[in-house]
């Protein structure tokens, strides 16, 4: 997906999509297609969802910045261990997940499902 539009700037409030929503984004959707696909394979008709939150952080301790990366997926009718089960599982085949997993900024944690 290209986007036309201009890129916000991460020290103003200009409009345009920032950098932090195309990695929220990306991983988010990556991921519940994935956890998905998962639960599809194993006979499980459960509903799943996935919440991704990026922020910019300043580096403490050096110039520059880096992003903090949370994730959190639910699947409904399920223990919170078969879930997280699942998660790890789905962690270790998204695409995205291969590629920004390492980092020391990222984590991802199943959670009880909610309905909002």
């Amino acid at each position: 997906m290209a986007s036309r539009s201009p890129p916000a700037h991460p020290l103003n409030n200009q409009s345009g999509f920032n950098p932090e929503e195309m990695i929220a984004l990306a991983w988010s959707t990556c991921f519940k297609a994935t956890l998905d696909t998962i639960l599809k394979e194993k006979g499980l008709n459960h509903l799943s969802y996935v919440d991704v939150t990026v922020d910019l952080h300043k580096e403490p301790e050096m110039p520059g910045y880096y992003f903090a990366v949370k994730g959190q997926a639910a699947i409904d009718n399920m223990s919170l261990d078969a879930a997280n089960a699942l998660v790890q599982e789905a962690h270790a085949r998204c695409p995205v997940s291969k590629l920004i997993g390492a980092a020391r900024s990222v984590s991802l944690k199943a959670v009880p499902y909610k309905l909002s």
